[in-house]
Protein backbone atom coordinates (compact mmCIF):
# COMPACT_ATOMS: atom_id res chain seq x y z
CA UNK A 1 0.00 0.00 0.00
CA UNK A 2 1.27 3.12 -0.83
CA UNK A 3 1.95 4.93 2.70
CA UNK A 4 1.13 8.79 2.90
CA UNK A 5 2.90 11.17 5.81
CA UNK A 6 1.45 12.55 8.93
CA UNK A 7 3.30 14.94 10.94
CA UNK A 8 2.25 15.46 14.38
CA UNK A 9 3.47 18.83 15.85
CA UNK A 10 4.77 18.50 19.18
CA UNK A 11 5.76 21.64 21.16
CA UNK A 12 9.03 22.16 21.47
CA UNK A 13 8.78 24.65 24.33
CA UNK A 14 6.80 22.22 26.30
CA UNK A 15 8.99 19.54 25.99
CA UNK A 16 12.34 21.80 26.66
CA UNK A 17 10.91 23.16 29.70
CA UNK A 18 9.65 19.63 31.27
CA UNK A 19 12.57 18.39 30.74
CA UNK A 20 14.50 21.33 31.98
CA UNK A 21 16.72 21.51 28.35
CA UNK A 22 17.64 23.99 25.58
CA UNK A 23 15.86 24.50 22.52
CA UNK A 24 18.76 23.37 20.45
CA UNK A 25 18.58 19.71 22.16
CA UNK A 26 18.71 16.76 19.99
CA UNK A 27 16.11 14.37 20.55
CA UNK A 28 17.87 10.71 20.79
CA UNK A 29 15.30 7.86 18.69
CA UNK A 30 16.48 5.65 21.55
CA UNK A 31 15.68 7.83 24.19
CA UNK A 32 12.12 7.79 23.35
CA UNK A 33 10.51 4.75 21.87
CA UNK A 34 7.73 6.69 21.15
CA UNK A 35 9.84 8.27 18.58
CA UNK A 36 11.25 4.92 16.94
CA UNK A 37 8.09 4.39 14.74
CA UNK A 38 9.19 8.26 12.84
CA UNK A 39 10.30 8.26 9.61
CA UNK A 40 11.68 12.04 10.42
CA UNK A 41 11.98 14.42 13.08
CA UNK A 42 12.86 18.35 12.26
CA UNK A 43 12.46 21.55 13.88
CA UNK A 44 10.15 24.16 12.00
CA UNK A 45 8.58 27.43 14.18
CA UNK A 46 9.38 25.84 17.82
CA UNK A 47 7.89 22.86 17.64
CA UNK A 48 9.06 19.29 17.22
CA UNK A 49 7.86 17.49 13.98
CA UNK A 50 7.26 13.82 13.61
CA UNK A 51 6.91 12.22 10.48
CA UNK A 52 5.11 8.81 10.64
CA UNK A 53 3.77 6.41 8.13
CA UNK A 54 0.25 6.48 7.72
CA UNK A 55 -0.94 2.67 8.75
CA UNK A 56 -2.01 1.08 11.88
CA UNK A 57 -0.13 3.04 13.84
CA UNK A 58 -2.38 6.05 13.63
CA UNK A 59 -5.51 3.77 14.83
CA UNK A 60 -4.03 0.25 15.77
CA UNK A 61 -5.51 1.24 19.50
CA UNK A 62 -8.97 1.63 18.51
CA UNK A 63 -8.89 -1.80 15.88
CA UNK A 64 -9.93 -4.42 18.85
CA UNK A 65 -13.41 -2.48 19.41
CA UNK A 66 -14.24 -2.43 16.05
CA UNK A 67 -17.09 -4.80 16.18
CA UNK A 68 -18.29 -2.15 18.70
CA UNK A 69 -17.94 0.84 16.52
CA UNK A 70 -19.75 -0.36 13.51
CA UNK A 71 -22.96 -0.31 14.17
CA UNK A 72 -22.22 3.34 15.32
CA UNK A 73 -21.07 4.45 11.59
CA UNK A 74 -24.53 3.18 10.45
CA UNK A 75 -26.89 5.37 13.70
CA UNK A 76 -24.56 8.14 14.43
CA UNK A 77 -26.07 11.54 12.54
CA UNK A 78 -22.70 13.16 12.78
CA UNK A 79 -19.28 12.73 11.30
CA UNK A 80 -16.92 11.08 13.57
CA UNK A 81 -13.38 10.95 12.69
CA UNK A 82 -12.16 7.95 14.74
CA UNK A 83 -15.13 5.48 13.82
CA UNK A 84 -14.71 7.01 9.84
CA UNK A 85 -10.99 6.31 10.31
CA UNK A 86 -10.81 2.83 11.52
CA UNK A 87 -14.05 1.89 9.33
CA UNK A 88 -11.72 3.04 6.11
CA UNK A 89 -9.11 1.00 7.37
CA UNK A 90 -11.32 -1.96 7.70
CA UNK A 91 -12.10 -1.51 4.40
CA UNK A 92 -9.62 -1.00 2.60
CA UNK A 93 -6.00 -1.89 4.60
CA UNK A 94 -5.34 -4.80 1.82
CA UNK A 95 -6.23 -2.49 -1.24
CA UNK A 96 -3.09 -1.72 -3.62
CA UNK A 97 -1.99 1.94 -3.58
CA UNK A 98 -5.30 2.90 -1.66
CA UNK A 99 -5.16 6.16 -0.17
CA UNK A 100 -7.89 7.89 2.16
CA UNK A 101 -9.61 10.79 1.74
CA UNK A 102 -10.81 10.75 5.09
CA UNK A 103 -7.38 10.36 6.46
CA UNK A 104 -6.44 13.44 4.06
CA UNK A 105 -9.38 15.28 5.77
CA UNK A 106 -7.88 14.36 9.04
CA UNK A 107 -4.42 15.14 8.52
CA UNK A 108 -5.68 18.79 7.19
CA UNK A 109 -7.33 18.85 11.03
CA UNK A 110 -4.17 18.62 12.64
CA UNK A 111 -1.95 21.37 10.74
CA UNK A 112 -4.80 23.92 13.25
CA UNK A 113 -5.60 21.67 15.83
CA UNK A 114 -2.53 19.22 16.35
CA UNK A 115 -4.08 18.19 19.83
CA UNK A 116 -6.85 16.12 17.71
CA UNK A 117 -4.24 13.48 17.94
CA UNK A 118 -4.17 13.05 20.96
CA UNK A 119 -7.72 13.32 21.34
CA UNK A 120 -7.85 9.90 18.97
CA UNK A 121 -5.73 7.90 20.99
CA UNK A 122 -7.68 8.79 24.12
CA UNK A 123 -10.97 8.04 22.80
CA UNK A 124 -9.61 5.06 21.03
CA UNK A 125 -8.17 3.62 24.48
CA UNK A 126 -11.43 4.60 25.96
CA UNK A 127 -13.84 1.74 24.05
CA UNK A 128 -11.29 -0.93 24.25
CA UNK A 129 -11.06 -3.57 26.82
CA UNK A 130 -8.99 -3.46 29.60
CA UNK A 131 -6.39 -5.68 28.75
CA UNK A 132 -5.17 -3.71 26.08
CA UNK A 133 -5.32 0.00 28.18
CA UNK A 134 -3.22 -1.47 30.66
CA UNK A 135 -1.09 -2.96 27.59
CA UNK A 136 -0.48 0.81 26.28
CA UNK A 137 0.04 2.62 29.41
CA UNK A 138 2.46 -0.29 30.68
CA UNK A 139 4.25 -0.42 27.54
CA UNK A 140 8.33 1.33 27.50
CA UNK A 141 7.07 3.40 24.53
CA UNK A 142 4.44 4.97 26.88
CA UNK A 143 6.32 5.17 29.70
CA UNK A 144 4.22 8.48 32.08
CA UNK A 145 7.60 9.86 32.02
CA UNK A 146 7.67 10.40 27.94
CA UNK A 147 3.56 10.43 27.51
CA UNK A 148 4.01 13.53 29.84
CA UNK A 149 6.68 15.04 27.77
CA UNK A 150 5.40 14.43 24.43
CA UNK A 151 1.36 13.35 24.53
CA UNK A 152 0.40 15.21 28.22
CA UNK A 153 -3.27 14.69 27.27
CA UNK A 154 -3.31 11.25 26.91
CA UNK A 155 -3.11 10.11 30.32
CA UNK A 156 -5.28 7.37 32.42
CA UNK A 157 -7.36 9.16 33.79
CA UNK A 158 -8.23 10.99 30.49
CA UNK A 159 -9.27 7.64 28.99
CA UNK A 160 -11.39 6.66 32.43
CA UNK A 161 -13.09 10.16 31.89
CA UNK A 162 -13.82 9.17 28.24
CA UNK A 163 -14.73 5.78 28.83
CA UNK A 164 -17.60 7.01 31.35
CA UNK A 165 -19.23 9.22 28.34
CA UNK A 166 -18.69 6.63 25.31
CA UNK A 167 -21.56 4.71 24.67
CA UNK A 168 -20.77 2.16 22.03
CA UNK A 169 -20.33 -0.72 24.09
CA UNK A 170 -23.22 -0.55 25.67
CA UNK A 171 -25.29 0.21 22.33
CA UNK A 172 -23.64 -3.01 20.79
CA UNK A 173 -25.54 -4.79 23.85
CA UNK A 174 -28.54 -3.40 23.11
CA UNK A 175 -28.68 -4.06 19.38
CA UNK A 176 -27.42 -7.89 20.33
CA UNK A 177 -30.20 -8.03 23.05
CA UNK A 178 -32.53 -6.68 20.18
CA UNK A 179 -31.10 -9.55 17.82
CA UNK A 180 -31.13 -12.20 20.32
CA UNK A 181 -34.68 -11.20 21.31
CA UNK A 182 -36.54 -11.49 18.32
CA UNK A 183 -34.56 -14.61 17.02
CA UNK A 184 -36.09 -16.57 20.56
CA UNK A 185 -39.61 -14.93 20.06
CA UNK A 186 -39.31 -16.12 16.24
CA UNK A 187 -38.28 -19.79 17.59
CA UNK A 188 -40.61 -20.45 19.84
CA UNK A 189 -43.54 -19.36 17.90
CA UNK A 190 -44.43 -15.91 19.32
CA UNK A 191 -43.72 -13.62 16.75
CA UNK A 192 -44.11 -14.31 12.75
CA UNK A 193 -43.31 -12.28 9.87
CA UNK A 194 -46.02 -10.78 7.62
CA UNK A 195 -46.01 -7.69 5.48
CA UNK A 196 -42.49 -6.40 6.80
CA UNK A 197 -43.29 -6.57 10.39
CA UNK A 198 -43.19 -8.71 13.79
CA UNK A 199 -46.71 -9.80 14.34
CA UNK A 200 -47.51 -10.93 18.16
CA UNK A 201 -48.85 -14.60 17.75
CA UNK A 202 -51.33 -13.62 20.33
CA UNK A 203 -52.78 -10.36 19.88
CA UNK A 204 -52.23 -10.45 16.15
CA UNK A 205 -50.52 -7.16 16.25
CA UNK A 206 -47.87 -5.70 14.46
CA UNK A 207 -44.74 -5.23 17.02
CA UNK A 208 -43.82 -1.46 17.57
CA UNK A 209 -40.10 -1.53 18.28
CA UNK A 210 -40.21 1.88 20.22
CA UNK A 211 -43.13 0.71 22.10
CA UNK A 212 -41.49 -2.89 23.37
CA UNK A 213 -37.89 -1.14 24.08
CA UNK A 214 -39.15 2.05 25.57
CA UNK A 215 -37.58 2.09 28.99
CA UNK A 216 -34.24 1.28 26.69
CA UNK A 217 -32.29 4.34 27.34
CA UNK A 218 -30.08 3.19 24.03
CA UNK A 219 -32.97 3.16 21.44
CA UNK A 220 -33.47 6.08 20.27
CA UNK A 221 -29.99 7.14 20.14
CA UNK A 222 -29.06 3.56 17.90
CA UNK A 223 -32.56 3.71 16.38
CA UNK A 224 -33.25 7.81 15.83
CA UNK A 225 -36.60 9.36 14.55
CA UNK A 226 -35.78 8.45 10.56
CA UNK A 227 -35.20 5.11 11.01
CA UNK A 228 -36.75 2.32 9.38
CA UNK A 229 -37.74 -1.71 10.39
CA UNK A 230 -38.75 -4.19 8.15
CA UNK A 231 -39.27 -7.57 9.50
CA UNK A 232 -37.78 -10.10 6.85
CA UNK A 233 -36.72 -14.19 6.36
CA UNK A 234 -33.30 -15.21 6.88
CA UNK A 235 -31.73 -18.05 5.50
CA UNK A 236 -29.16 -18.35 7.69
CA UNK A 237 -30.22 -17.03 11.04
CA UNK A 238 -30.52 -18.92 13.74
CA UNK A 239 -34.23 -19.98 15.37
CA UNK A 240 -36.50 -21.43 12.50
CA UNK A 241 -40.03 -21.47 11.40
CA UNK A 242 -41.41 -23.81 8.69
CA UNK A 243 -42.88 -22.03 6.18
CA UNK A 244 -43.98 -23.65 2.99
CA UNK A 245 -42.51 -26.79 3.96
CA UNK A 246 -39.23 -24.54 4.14
CA UNK A 247 -37.17 -23.76 6.99
CA UNK A 248 -36.45 -19.89 7.78
CA UNK A 249 -35.22 -17.70 10.49
CA UNK A 250 -35.70 -13.90 10.66
CA UNK A 251 -34.45 -10.96 10.86
CA UNK A 252 -34.56 -7.32 10.80
CA UNK A 253 -33.48 -5.08 7.60
CA UNK A 254 -32.78 -1.31 8.62
CA UNK A 255 -32.43 1.73 7.11
CA UNK A 256 -31.13 4.98 8.97
CA UNK A 257 -31.91 8.34 8.35
CA UNK A 258 -28.27 8.74 6.80
CA UNK A 259 -29.46 6.13 3.99
CA UNK A 260 -27.20 3.83 5.04
CA UNK A 261 -29.08 -0.50 5.25
CA UNK A 262 -28.00 -3.40 7.51
CA UNK A 263 -29.21 -6.72 8.27
CA UNK A 264 -29.46 -7.34 12.08
CA UNK A 265 -30.18 -11.29 13.25
CA UNK A 266 -28.58 -13.88 15.07
CA UNK A 267 -26.29 -16.02 13.58
CA UNK A 268 -24.33 -18.85 14.83
CA UNK A 269 -25.19 -18.03 18.80
CA UNK A 270 -24.04 -14.42 17.47
CA UNK A 271 -24.56 -10.74 16.31
CA UNK A 272 -24.92 -10.87 12.82
CA UNK A 273 -24.82 -7.06 11.49
CA UNK A 274 -23.93 -6.46 7.68
CA UNK A 275 -24.31 -3.53 5.35
CA UNK A 276 -26.44 -4.13 2.15
CA UNK A 277 -26.79 -1.32 -0.61
CA UNK A 278 -30.46 0.82 -0.38
CA UNK A 279 -31.32 -1.24 -3.42
CA UNK A 280 -31.65 -4.80 -1.56
CA UNK A 281 -33.71 -3.24 1.16
CA UNK A 282 -35.63 -1.29 -1.27
CA UNK A 283 -35.90 -5.35 -2.92
CA UNK A 284 -36.93 -6.65 0.67
CA UNK A 285 -39.83 -3.96 1.54
CA UNK A 286 -41.28 -4.43 -2.60
CA UNK A 287 -41.54 -8.37 -2.05
CA UNK A 288 -39.02 -8.65 -4.83
CA UNK A 289 -36.72 -10.84 -2.69
CA UNK A 290 -38.40 -12.95 -0.57
CA UNK A 291 -35.39 -13.66 1.61
CA UNK A 292 -31.80 -12.40 3.25
CA UNK A 293 -29.09 -14.84 2.29
CA UNK A 294 -26.71 -14.19 5.30
CA UNK A 295 -23.10 -14.44 4.79
CA UNK A 296 -20.75 -16.10 6.59
CA UNK A 297 -18.34 -13.02 6.57
CA UNK A 298 -20.70 -11.24 8.65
Amino acid sequence: MTRQILNIPLPLDYIAGKAGLELDYTVSLQAVPELNKALDLYLKDGYLNATYPVNRNIIEEGLPAWPYLKPAAFYLQTEDDMIGLIEDFDENWTVEGYKSEKLGAFMEKLKTDPDKYQELKVRMLSIVPEKNVEAFFASDEHSPEIMARFYPGITRQAVDQMHEQLNYSRNYQFIMKYAFEMDEKFGQMAVTVSKGGFIDAKSGRKLDLYEVYKDSPELKEVFPEGTKFLAIYCEGSDSRQKINRIRYGCGTAVRFSNGRCVVICKSERKLYFMEIKPEEFSDLESGKEKVYIVSFKG
